[in-house]
């Protein structure tokens, strides 16, 4: 799989930014006059500011940043905790694998499904806080009804709801990210998921005391996540940044009004 030009952009490599150019107007059959390649190496190599080697020890200098990529981390986790604990829930229905295999599927085509038509139209902070709400509305639905019936409606829905937040986040996160920190940042997010993700067998365990204890906890959890997510940037209709500076910049100007947009490009 190769690299994308502004990748090859932030490392200098502007031999391998032509080489993609060349194959982008190949592919879509377009001929470009024959000195626009090199207008536009001589254009790219004027200017320094696109090449940038950043590492994570960069992020001491981009306070704005370095906080949004650790709220993201976070908010990032939680879903992934509240995930894990609607699975676990789903084998008090003694399902099987079959079955069980076959109806998330079905969950996570609708939440797609969805995503494909929501996430670029209201924004991704408003479809965020939109998923993890009705996640946590869901959520202690099933804690406090006694019928079996809502209980197995409520959980697939719950479901489909925080299945529809880890998508968003497949597109959230490499959107955030200035390109020359991309991979870095991403990694960074996952990993810092993955150690919360440690706590999910002692939140199940829980069941022991009182068996919906669990599913409470993850109602209020994503309740709060829900709001944690409308203090990130939005990046709809944003182009994306090349260096820490400018990750940095846009952190800096980020407003939370408004929440609710409507993009029609």
């Amino acid at each position: 799989m190769p690299e994308s030009t502004r990748w090859y952009m932030s490392k200098g490599m502007y031999h391998k930014v032509i080489e993609m150019l060349r194959r982008i107007s190949k592919v879509n059959g377009k001929s470009p006059e024959p000195g626009i390649y090199n207008e536009f190496l001589k254009n790219i190599s004027l200017d320094n500011n696109t090449v940038e080697n950043a590492t994570i020890f960069d992020l001491r200098k981009t306070p704005h940043l370095r906080k949004n990529i650790f709220l993201l981390a976070i908010a990032f986790s939680f879903s992934t905790l509240i995930m894990d604990t609607h699975i676990y829930y789903s084998n008090r229905y003694n399902m099987s694998v079959f079955i069980s295999f076959s109806w998330f599927s079905l969950e996570i085509f609708f939440a797609s499904t969805v995503s494909k038509f929501t996430a670029n139209l209201w924004g991704l902070r408003f479809n965020g806080f939109l998923g993890l709400f009705l996640t946590s509305v869901f959520s202690y639905t099933f804690v406090f009804t006694s019928n079996e019936t809502v209980k197995l409606i409520s959980g697939s829905i719950g479901r489909m709801s925080i299945s529809f937040i880890q998508i968003l986040y497949s597109q959230y996160v490499p959107e955030f990210f200035p390109t020359t920190f991309r991979a870095q940042g991403s990694g960074l997010v996952r990993f810092l998921s993955i150690i919360v993700h440690f706590i999910a067998p002692y939140v199940i365990v829980l069941a022991s005391t009182w068996r919906e204890l669990p599913m409470l906890i993850i109602a209020t959890l994503a309740l709060v996540d829900s709001f944690l997510i409308l203090f990130l940037p939005e990046t709809v209709g944003k182009c994306l940044r090349q260096t820490l500076q400018d990750g940095e910049d846009f952190c800096k100007s980020k407003k939370f009004w408004p929440i609710f947009i409507i993009n029609n490009k």
